[in-house]
């Protein structure tokens, strides 16, 4: 049974059922001695790192926990994406450069500063944990991380998850987990389905909440969040 896991979702842009997830998922690999870091692309304020981080204190408390994220919020979507997250309708024009796009739409804005010290006050700041702030554009594709056991993906838009599956996807090991936060939204449902194709790969969607408390048995196709398993 989860230990009461509350003082996370307080910050937490998800629900209590994802937060018993990532705990489920932490303590699967770490009991599995599956080798590799933990890695959230997508902080906002720091819950799920937090409950990893929970984890790895009890269990495993040398593992590396990497947390990437521009601390700017959301960036503005792309002609992939079918709306702004957080917003609706995109106003914008979507048919200029990527680099035009990396600038903060104003959701989702949380400070490297007001992540850190969730993480001081919950009692992890001497723990293996890396920050990396910027966009995934920029500090992604530069990653030094050798191997992943938890891959957590909470971009929002189609080349914010796209750009993560690409440079990090692979580096997930045998059992570890690959979790997309939003994939009930277009864009990065689409840069799921492209990087399965483009790799050919297949893997079984999980949806998030079956089997967790107050959770939903839906199909996991229509709804986020998903994981899936490296077999």
């Amino acid at each position: 049974m989860a230990p009461d896991l509350r003082r996370f979702s307080r910050v937490a842009y998800s629900t209590y059922g994802m937060i018993l997830k990532t705990y489920e998922l932490t303590v699967d690999v770490i009991k599995h001695n599956v080798p590799g870091a933990l890695v959230e692309c997508g902080v906002a304020a720091g819950a799920q790192i937090g409950v990893m981080a929970h984890v790895c204190k009890e269990m495993d408390p040398d593992r590396e926990i990497h947390l990437f994220d521009s601390f700017e919020g959301i960036p503005l979507a792309g002609p992939k994406d079918e709306e702004q997250p957080g917003i609706g309708k995109i106003t914008h024009n979507v048919n200029v450069s990527s680099e035009e796009l990396l600038v903060s739409s104003g959701i989702t804005v949380c400070s490297l500063e007001e992540v850190k010290k969730n993480i001081d006050r919950w009692g992890f700041s001497k723990m293996n944990i890396h920050y990396h702030k910027g966009w995934f554009q920029h500090t992604v594709p530069n990653n030094k991380i050798d191997k992943i056991a938890i891959l957590r993906l909470d971009g929002d838009l189609y080349e914010s998850t796209k750009v993560c599956l690409d440079h990090l996807g692979n580096k997930v090991q045998k059992g570890g987990f690959v979790i997309v936060d939003d994939y009930a939204l277009a864009g990065a449902r689409k840069a799921v389905l492209e990087y399965f194709a483009e790799n050919n790969l297949e893997y079984e969607l999980v949806n998030i909440y079956e089997g967790v408390e107050g959770g939903k048995n839906d199909d996991p196709n229509q709804l986020a969040p998903v994981y899936w398993q490296v077999r």
